[in-house]
Parts: C-alpha cells; structure tokens; sequence
C-alpha cells in the first residue's frame, strides 16, 4: 500500500514540475477600431463584456476612430480590425490597398433621415407623402452625417443619386459625431441628420424630430439584403496570423448568438453602454437592431453587390472602377 501511495505521489509530483515547467499559452493582442459608438457594433460591445474574446485567448483592445479613418487605421496598421459597412473598404480596394472582408454583423440597412418638426410640417404640407417626394424635398437643407465620405455621407448621396438630386449643390452636410446630432438639431445648427439608432429615436423622443426617409421602415428596399457591418483586416493579417482571426470570429459569433438567446441581459449591457440615452431608447433602437443581426457572421454576397451598388450610386465610388470578383472581398474561412 505505501508503495501505491509514494508511486502517486511521486507522479502527483512529475505532473506537477512538468506544469510548472511548460510556458504558459500567451493570448494574442489586437485593436478593433470603430468608426463611430453605434448599437449598431452591439456584437463588439457584448464580446467584450462577456469576455467572448478573452476565453478564447483574444486580448482585443476597441477604440473609435471617427469615419473612414478606422479603416485608415487598419491599412496604416494602427489596428488589425475595423467594423465597417463595406464602402470605406471598396475605395480601398480600387485604390490598390489590400483588404478583405471576414465577417459580417447586420444584413440590412439601418440608416434614416431625420428633421426638425419644422421643417419636416413645413415640407410635409408642400410634398406628397411618396418616397420620391420626401427625397426631393431635401433640397436646400442643411444635415449632419458622421464623418465626410462615411457612410451616412453615403446614404445621402444614394438618396440624391436616385432621385437626380445633386448631392454637392442641393443640399449642404456638416460632420459631427452622432452624440452632437440631437444637440445640433435642438439649437437649430441642422435641420436634420442621417444616422442609425438610438440617435434617430432620441431626435424623435426629446424634440419631436420626424423620420423622413427610413431604410428600417421600408424606404429603399432595393438595398435589401446589405452588408451593413463588416469585419475588415488587412488582406494578408489572417493568412499570417489565421488563429487570431478564428478567435476574434468565434468571440463575435458568441456574441451574436448571445444577443438572440439573452436579449434581456444584452439589453442590460446596451444600457451602461449608452448611460447617457433614456432606457425605453436603447430599448426601441435594440428591438429594431436584433432582427438584422445575423446568429453567425457569414457573408452572403448578394449583400455585397448592394453594398457596392449603393457605394456607386453614393458617389463613393466610380461605376467604371466595380469590382467584378466579388469573391476576391471576404472570406468565411475563419467564421466556421
């Protein structure tokens, strides 16, 4: 019997060197840079606070770069991912960066317009109602957007595109970041602004702003499906570092799934994100956002070819300059 017990111990105590011996695993460090604070990147905010990332060895650090500029960040290497629509990356492309789409978060557009009560009862008694009208009406005013050539920049260059309204002469944008939009609207800087939720809702609920044109409530259904929220590296990160990119991919298919099968804790977790916004708004916005969230981050191209049709009709990019292999953009390799 001792000699069982001292062969165990004597085991217990190889075992034991031989971990302390072996080097511990490193997790990996990356920076994900966000064009703008959105509910938009709630995939992003929930891996992080659930530490999605972190179990699986990820160690991601998000910060915000306004605009365009993230996707700037990521080619100057400054960052290794970006969550994007896919316009900034398309520019990119064509100008000769390498790029590459390895995920996507949202399949449909959840852009709006909104407009000061005013202006919105003034235009509304001298238009119609159809979407082509509210459109046209937009002539002459003045309307923030996030960031110039971003994507709500885009969105308003797509509405003018399709209904021949000239985007540099017809009406006029300020950039301002998104928490300034509602400030701006109630002293009158603006007369509107083009941006996603809960800010459009915030206009709404605090000034009785109006959604004039709204991708949510069924204007432009043409861009239905949309790649709306892209994950966007280096097209050479992920071949090099292909453990990495499956990581920072599992963490936001968890987080995705998460959000579908706990939305009252993921409401709780959107709320101290956005401490500042009325409970019932991050509600409302959250209840519009979790129908367009996928449960895993696959590309579906025909999102894509909206993507860059709408980047085309935007003015983003040049119809002469579309890329034709679609397949040459993203990669599902590191999602599954």
């Amino acid at each position: 019997m001792k000699r069982l017990q001292c062969g165990a111990a004597a085991v217990f105590l190889v075992s034991c060197l031989a971990s302390a011996a072996a080097p511990s695993a490193r997790a990996d460090d990356a920076t994900l840079a966000l064009p703008a604070s959105s509910l938009l990147f709630a995939p992003a905010y929930i891996a992080e606070e659930k530490g999605f990332w972190r179990d699986h060895g990820l160690n991601l650090k998000t910060l915000v770069i306004a605009g365009p500029a993230a996707t700037n960040a990521v080619l100057a290497g400054s960052a290794e991912f970006t969550m994007s629509g896919p316009g900034p990356m398309l520019r990119a492309v064509i100008a000769g960066q390498k790029l590459i789409a390895i995920g996507n978060t949202a399949d449909r557009l959840m852009l709006e317009v909104v407009l000061r009560q005013d202006i919105a009862e003034g235009l509304r008694a001298a238009t119609g109602g159809d979407e082509r009208t509210r459109a046209r009406a937009l002539k002459g005013l003045k309307l923030g957007v996030d960031s110039i050539n971003g994507f709500a920049h885009t969105y308003l260059r797509y509405i003018a595109g399709r209904y021949a309204i000239n985007p540099e002469t017809d009406f006029t944008v300020s950039p301002m970041q998104p928490p300034a939009m509602v400030p701006a609207l109630k002293t009158k800087a603006v007369d509107g602004f083009v941006f996603s939720q809960p800010w459009t809702l915030m206009a709404e609920a605090e000034l009785g702003a109006v959604t004039w044109v709204s991708s949510p409530a069924g204007d432009l259904p043409e861009m239905q499906p949309y790649a709306y929220n892209m994950l966007i590296t280096r097209s050479d990160f992920c071949p090099n570092k292909p453990d990495l990119c499956r990581k920072m991919m599992a963490g936001v298919n968890m987080a995705l799934a998460f959000i579908h099968d706990q939305p009252a804790e993921t409401l709780t977790i959107l709320k101290r994100r956005f401490p500042t916004l009325q409970d019932d708004l991050v509600a409302q916005a959250f209840l519009m956002l979790k129908p367009t969230l996928p449960r895993t981050a696959q590309i579906n191209e025909a999102g894509l070819k909206n993507a860059q049709d709408f980047s085309v009709i935007g003015g983003l990019i040049d119809a002469k300059n579309r890329i034709v292999d679609l397949k040459s953009l993203y990669t599902n390799d590191y999602v599954k």
